[in-house]
This record gives structure tokens, C-alpha cells and sequence, in this order.
């Protein structure tokens, strides 16, 4: 997937560009939180965790739930590339 606005990730993932910013401001994608809205940009990377985020949210677990689930699965995440990139340098 190539980088995309906010408008295209929209569009291509079928979740409303409103609830795309709420999970940036909640801190869900974090990649995002600290740039303008203009300078968004959404990748692979950005779709993993937007399909994970949206399951979870319509079937019922909030915005705070989810930020506690958040924090480990990218702390893990982080830890394992960071483990593989060891493994090939």
C-alpha cells in the first residue's frame, strides 16, 4: 500500500475520516498525534492497526479499553522488529 491522506485511507478502508481522527486524538495511532492533519499520511502499517482498532470499537470496547490493549501489542511489536533487525545486521 502506498502512503495516503486522510480522504484515501478513508475511502480505502471504509471507516469514516471522523472516526480516523478520533482514534489519531485517542492516541491509537500514535504515529500521527503529534503532526497537523494536513500532514497525515496512512500506510500498511497505519491499516493493521485500524483494523484491529475498528473490530475492537464496533463490537463494543471503548476508546480507554482499547488504549490499555494498545500500549502492549505495540510495545511488542516495537520489540520483536527491533529483535529480527538484530538478527540481520
Amino acid at each position: 500500500m502506498m502512503e495516503m491522506t486522510l480522504t484515501d485511507f478513508a475511502k480505502s478502508t471504509g471507516v469514516t475520516e471522523d472516526r480516523i481522527r478520533e482514534y489519531v486524538h485517542a492516541g491509537l495511532l500514535p504515529s500521527h498525534q503529534d503532526q497537523p492533519e494536513s500532514a497525515w499520511q496512512f500506510g500498511d502499517s497505519d491499516q493493521y492497526w485500524l483494523d484491529m482498532i475498528a473490530c475492537f470499537h464496533d463490537n463494543g470496547t471503548s476508546l480507554d479499553d482499547l488504549k490499555a490493549l494498545m500500549l502492549p501489542c505495540q510495545t511488542a511489536k516495537n520489540e520483536a522488529s527491533q529483535s529480527l533487525m538484530g538478527l540481520f545486521s
